[in-house]
């Protein structure tokens, strides 16, 4: 059967166009296209609105162990870092705030494997407080914040020597001055640290109350959790 002029340009067209939109199909599918760099450390945000608490109490150092925090959100912000579009303007301006630009070391394990967590805002305000008394200044319902520490992963002071050695976990006095600003861009596992217990607590369940402010959209919050701690008789 011949074909007219026409139609075999008709045709040529149309292969063409099919032949493009494979190729294209698969050069944008590949695994091995190149991906877009993502030059930030963290890689998970996460903004505060409420929080956990877990007796962790352990007789095994000065500051003891006592509490373990978990700050929450209503959904954790996740990039991916092979799609990462900057259409979060307040995650953006957040790690421009923080100096969290320019991190290029990220390997082919990082890409796959690495999640990153860090809080994206910090409370105005942490008390804690107990029903037992502490001593005879501290009565039961005393603020006990001045002999309170705490341990959290510290990924700010890392951004800010320049990405140099890797993240630590950072001990600070709860009524440490610059406390809050320095717990920005943490990981949201906090760990509350206790000078010491008195002999009076051993073989004895405290009840210990945190409250924390949080600053919402539509204003400020106040929360507050207890969590029971048993102290053990170091003489048993």
């Amino acid at each position: 059967m011949k074909i007219s002029f026409l139609q075999q340009g008709m045709l040529a067209v149309a292969l063409t166009f099919g032949l493009s939109a494979s190729v294209s199909s698969c050069t944008k599918d590949s695994p091995s296209s190149p991906q877009k760099q993502y030059p930030h450390y963290l890689t998970e945000f996460i903004e505060p609105i409420d929080f956990e608490l877990q007796p962790e109490y352990r007789n095994i150092s000065m500051p003891e162990p006592l509490i373990g925090i978990t700050l929450t959100d209503i959904e954790a912000n996740r990039v991916t870092i092979f799609n990462y579009d900057k259409k979060n303007s307040k995650i953006s301006n957040f790690l421009s705030s923080i100096g969290d630009t320019a991190y290029l070391n990220r390997t082919d394990y990082d890409h796959r494997s690495t999640r990153i967590r860090g809080i994206i805002s910090v409370p105005t305000n942490f008390a804690i407080t107990c029903d037992h008394d502490y001593s005879s200044e501290l009565k039961a319902g005393s603020l006990l914040n001045n002999i309170m520490a705490i341990r959290y992963l510290d990924h700010f002071r890392f951004i800010k020597r320049g990405y140099q050695s890797e993240s630590s976990f950072t001990l600070s006095p709860l009524n440490f001055r610059y406390l809050y600003s320095e717990l920005l861009a943490s990981d949201p596992e906090w760990h509350l640290m206790m000078r010491g217990h008195p002999k009076s607590w051993n073989d004895k369940t405290v009840r210990f109350t945190i409250s924390m402010t949080f600053s919402l959209e539509n204003g400020e919050k106040t929360i507050s959790h207890s969590v029971d701690v048993k102290f053990s008789n170091p003489r048993k």
